[in-house]
């Protein structure tokens, strides 16, 4: 007989059973996660010992190609060194030397044993061959020995030309009985041709040991040689050219650089100076008596010495150039003190020209300041204009009279002793400002003094 429960014990049975069922949902699903994140673990280790391997296997690559562009160069370097030395040529004029020697040798042996009776070897000439190839290699040996030395070559040359023929010619004739032209002939140049070659090797071993240059330095010395024979190519045809057109200066130019040390003066100074010789003959006159003084400074500080002694001014003046600029700064002055203008006003108003062009005139009518006879607009006591801008239709404002600037023109025009010596540029230098309000300073205190009657 089942145990009777409760709705109240058999929904808390329902509800504890819910809460174990959701337990184990959870502690499965947390399981699941620890599986999951343990496989990710993993996945993360087994993926960074990958990268590791990876970046472990690009040094290796990197060292091997290290030492493979190590080797490379070694062996670049022992090639330049090789071809820099004339490694390769010497050791082919070695073995051209060796083969010559075994071609030559033998024939000689078989020509000195066939000269005795039939039947009969002749044992005492088998030591001559040897004797006179080594006889004509001895002299090679001798010639570098004594370059080495320093001593004289001549009588090794000699005794290693002589052997050499004699050597070759036993080869041509022998060759040319027993094998014909073609195997003489090659008989004697194998007897003559090694020791030439040997010669010329150590005569090129002398030579690059005397010259340390490297070809980078030949290179560049051999460039530098093509550059100054260009250059000297345009110096001769520059100097044809200058004898054509200017005689006279060439003639003085070529005196000139005969007279001085060879480097103590460039062409173009040289030429300079002969083009003053010819266009101030007494200054040149001058400057080569000063120049023979012992002890005298430099050539353009005697040339300045000269210019002054003769012309009694600074280098480039004249006594007419001198006339003519007092006569040029005079008229100026008069333009500037008629107009009463000062050269700063007259470089701002043409300034403002430039910036404005249309001051200039146009079918308004308006003109620029300078246009109107002066900065005034017209006569003396006019207002000034506002220069190029009032060609736009602009005015610039006027400044007010200030009283102490009024009392420093009136006790001015007491010093001067009459209002009527103002002017517009001692009151400017006066008060320290522009012409415009020095204008209108001076033309008021001149109104005060007539309302005065004075």
């Amino acid at each position: 007989m089942s145990e009777y429960r409760s709705w109240q014990q058999r929904e808390a049975d329902a509800a504890r059973t819910k809460a174990d069922a959701a337990r184990l949902a959870a502690e499965a699903k947390l399981t699941e996660a620890q599986a999951a994140a343990a496989a990710n673990q993993g996945e993360t280790e087994a993926l960074a010992e990958e990268v590791k391997r990876a970046k472990l296997n690009r040094q290796l690559k990197a060292v091997q190609q290290g030492e493979k562009d190590a080797e490379r160069a070694r062996r670049g370097r022992r090639r330049e060194e090789r071809e820099e030395s004339g490694y390769w040529y010497r050791l082919t004029v070695t073995v051209l030397a060796v083969f010559g020697l075994a071609a030559s040798f033998p024939g000689q042996l078989t020509y000195f044993l066939g000269l005795g009776p039939a039947g009969r070897t002749p044992w005492p000439m088998l030591s001559v061959p040897p004797f006179l190839e080594l006889l004509a290699w001895s002299a090679v040996l001798g010639t570098a020995w004594a370059r080495r030395k320093g001593l004289p070559l001549l009588p090794f040359w000699i005794m290693t030309g002589v052997l050499a023929a004699v050597a070759g010619s036993i080869n041509l004739w022998h060759g040319l009985t027993e094998y014909g032209p073609v195997g003489g002939v090659g008989l004697a140049l194998a007897s003559v041709l090694g020791p030439a070659v040997w010669e010329i090797r150590e005569w090129l071993i002398a030579q690059a040991a005397v010259d340390k240059r490297s070809a980078a330095q030949r290179a560049a010395e051999k460039k530098a040689a093509a550059e100054k024979k260009a250059r000297e190519q345009r110096e001769r045809e520059q100097d044809a050219q200058r004898k054509a057109m200017f005689p006279e200066q060439y003639k003085e130019y070529e005196q000139i650089l005969a007279h001085v040390p060879p480097g103590t003066l460039t062409r173009d100074e040289a030429w300079a100076e002969a083009a003053r010789s010819i266009a101030f003959p007494e200054v040149h006159k001058r400057y080569t008596q000063l120049l023979t003084v012992p002890g005298a400074p430099a050539r353009s500080v005697v040339w300045a010495s000269a210019w002054r002694d003769v012309e009694g001014a600074p280098v480039g003046v004249t006594a007419d150039v001198l006339r003519r600029r007092l006569e040029a700064e005079g008229t100026l002055a008069g333009v500037i003190a008629q107009a009463d203008l000062t050269p700063e006003r007259v470089a701002v108003e043409m300034l403002l020209q430039d910036l404005f062009p249309a001051a200039g005139g146009g079918d308004e009518g308006g003109t620029g300041a300078l246009s109107r006879g002066g900065p005034h607009g017209g006569g003396e006591g006019g207002a000034q204009s506002a220069g190029a801008l009032d060609g736009k239709g602009l005015q610039a404002p006027e400044r007010p009279l200030e009283e102490a600037d009024l009392e420093a023109v009136r006790k001015l025009a007491e010093a001067l002793g009459d209002a009527a010596r103002l002017s517009a540029t001692n009151v400017r230098k006066t008060i320290g400002c522009r012409s415009d309000y020095a204008v209108r300073l001076r033309d008021a205190v001149r109104d005060e003094w007539k309302q005065a009657g004075r």
